[in-house]
């Protein structure tokens, strides 16, 4: 099998005492839609969001753009939605100066429009903001790279004016510790009419201590309009200087503090590199995940909380089973029900290909459905929706039916029914 290409895999411990790892066989699977690769969509990586029953998404290649790796035409990605067990592919990005290559969620507001980025294309290169009204898409912001932002991956946040929020892996006035030229990423809004700016710049700090490289999934907001997020390296943790990565708070001030950074415990036993998102609770309470650490038998992960004094509680460390059958390197976060129970994916463990996980609020991890190996579906890299009924929407960036050129399988849709 070939190596999965993911362009964004940017590379006080209070634990729940878990007493193996129930495996639930009365949940149902079920396969949507099979991708089919070029001109059809292929490797999904976001998250899904579910509107009155219909899915959308991105595909990060697939369509009829030019895009091409390894010498073969791939296509630059799509926005598709499905209903029932029928796609539809709503828009076909073109590369530059169009977007090209997404892999953040998508948002939609009350009258139907879907807002997203692209890691790359738009007017410079570097990736852009797009609209898409009916079949009609829009490019609201393209990034100019250095001081600007630079390869946005994660989705965006709206606040109630109508500005967006969200983070760029490059880009922004500081090197890093590496001496990255194009920056280490940055937080940005966008207003209503369109006017980009940076609201903080990483590795501001020596040693890159306020983080660098924010990840995926974009950022929470709490009711005082305190933006949260997670950086894949930087912090005070891990040795070396380079960090192991950090949650942090950035007021609306544009002072950014660490609530928490990722290996102060020995073995890291409290996780590392976090590469998604995060989720509040109503007492402003962070849950998340790391892609690594946490003392299991293989690359691990942990499933962590963080509450508002920056205090980390482990409250599952993955791999903890033979074969890593609970899973392993998950690299979405979670969401959360509105009874407190946390669910998502990992890219790796279960029968070999990843596995959906429920952790309920009483300590509780569950997995809901382990992936094999190929051809079947599998590596989910995105996270989960749910539904007023209790059923999980997602997606697998590879396996399933169809074919991708020099990929193995393009994934699927799936659902998992309580």
């Amino acid at each position: 099998m070939k190596k999965p290409q993911k362009a964004t895999l940017t590379l006080l411990l209070l634990g729940f005492m878990i007493v193996g790892t129930p495996h639930a066989h009365a949940q149902k699977f079920t396969v949507l839609y099979n991708f089919a690769g070029p001109p059809d969509g292929g490797l999904p990586q976001a998250s899904l969001i579910d509107e009155h029953g219909v899915l959308y998404g991105t595909t990060y290649v697939g369509g009829t753009g030019p895009c091409a790796t390894e010498g073969v035409t791939v296509g630059c990605g799509t926005i598709f939605k499905v209903s029932g067990k029928k796609e539809t592919q709503l828009y076909s990005f073109r590369g530059q100066p169009d977007g090209a290559l997404p892999v953040g969620n998508l948002l939609q507001d009350k009258s139907g429009n879907l807002y997203g980025t692209t890691t790359e294309g738009g007017a410079y290169g570097y990736g852009a903001i797009f609209k898409l009204s009916g079949n009609k898409e829009t490019i609201l912001y393209s990034f100019k790279g250095v001081p600007d932002g630079a390869g946005p991956t994660g989705g965006l946040l709206r606040d109630a004016a109508g500005n967006f929020y969200g983070t760029t892996g490059n880009g922004g006035a500081n090197p890093g510790n590496g001496g990255n030229p194009a920056g280490v990423g940055t937080v940005f809004r966008l207003d209503a009419k369109g006017r980009e700016t940076v609201l903080y710049s990483f590795c501001s700090a020596m040693n890159c201590t306020d983080g660098d490289y924010p990840q995926d999934y974009g950022l929470v907001m709490d009711t005082s309009g305190n933006l949260y997020g997670t950086t894949g390296a930087g912090g005070s943790g891990c040795s070396g200087g380079l960090g192991c990565g950090t949650v942090f708070k950035l007021d609306k001030s544009g002072r950014e503090s660490v609530l928490y950074s990722f290996c102060t415990e020995p073995g890291c036993l409290d996780g590392k590199y976090p590469t998604g998102g995060l989720v509040m609770d109503a007492d402003g309470n962070l849950y998340g995940t790391t892609s690594q650490g946490g003392g299991g038998q293989g690359v691990e992960g942990v499933v962590f909380k963080l509450d508002t004094n920056g205090n980390e509680w482990v409250l599952h460390t993955f791999c903890s089973e033979s074969g890593c059958a609970d899973g392993e390197t998950p690299l979405a976060g979670p969401i959360m029900d509105g009874d407190g129970n946390l669910y998502g994916t990992t890219l790796e463990g279960g029968d070999g290909g990843g596995a959906v996980f429920e952790l309920d609020a009483a300590g509780i991890f569950t997995v809901l459905h382990a992936f094999g190996g190929l051809p079947g579906p599998m590596q989910p890299i995105g996270g989960l929706v749910m539904n007023a009924k209790g059923i999980l929407y997602g997606t697998t960036y590879q396996g399933g039916s169809g074919n991708c050129l020099i990929y193995d399988g393009c994934g699927v849709v799936f659902k998992i029914k309580p």
